[in-house]
């Protein structure tokens, strides 16, 4: 098995000549590690991209502050929240064997670190990474981040897709209450429109939403 350290010279790994012992390599990992070989475990599927993981993770943390403080930070970039530290941590589980594949799933090693986690994450920390994960599946990525832009409109400082965003952002808001991600006075409000007049263009385009 490879041994290998992260930039903050922490073990990820602990190896004997014969075997690996996952919990302690679970115990040794770095928090954020944890969490994010949780998030990729968790449903029994892949995430599609990084940037999901990102996504996740960022909601995950907007709903609970004060359990990802010092864990995981995350700044006003070009395409929307982004946190290097889950790059870097992505990258070293990688190197280590746990993710494997263009959908970033968990190889069989992966999949003994998410057993020994899965046995220790508690709630609300479990829940709301289950939720998040389920709630981004199936988004795509202008759908999401016009989402996000919505929800948590402080992120919008510094965008480059600011643009494409607003002129998309009626399109993306019916397409998420199609999807049934969103209630239909949520889809209003990412629409930019009032109750009754986003009710009458679901109307005029002959879209059930009850």
């Amino acid at each position: 098995m490879p041994r290998l350290f992260n930039k903050r010279e922490k073990e990820t790994l602990v190896v004997t000549e014969s075997h690996v012992d996952y919990r302690q390599a679970t115990q040794e990992m770095d928090t954020s590690q944890r969490v994010i070989i949780y998030c990729l475990g968790a449903l029994n599927k892949p995430v599609e991209s990084e940037m999901d993981i990102q996504r996740i993770l960022f909601l995950s943390m907007m709903e609970l502050p004060k359990i990802f403080d010092d864990v995981l930070t995350f700044q006003k970039c070009k395409k929307g929240p982004y946190s290097k530290r889950i790059d870097e941590d992505v990258a070293i589980m990688r190197n280590c064997g746990y993710i494997t594949g263009a959908e970033f799933s968990l190889s069989e090693e992966g999949y003994k670190v998410y057993n020994e986690i899965e046995k220790r994450i508690k709630d609300p920390l479990k829940s709301t990474i289950l939720e998040n994960k389920e709630f981004v599946s199936g988004f795509s990525e202008d759908e999401l981040l016009t989402f996000i832009y919505v929800a948590f409109s402080e992120y919008i400082e510094n965008s480059e897709l600011l643009d494409k965003i607003e002129s998309n952002r009626v399109k993306n808001a019916v397409s998420l209450l199609e999807k049934e991600k969103i209630t239909v006075s949520k889809a209003a409000n990412i629409a930019g429109m009032n109750y009754f007049d986003f009710e009458r263009l679901l109307k005029s385009q002959k879209i059930k939403w009850k």
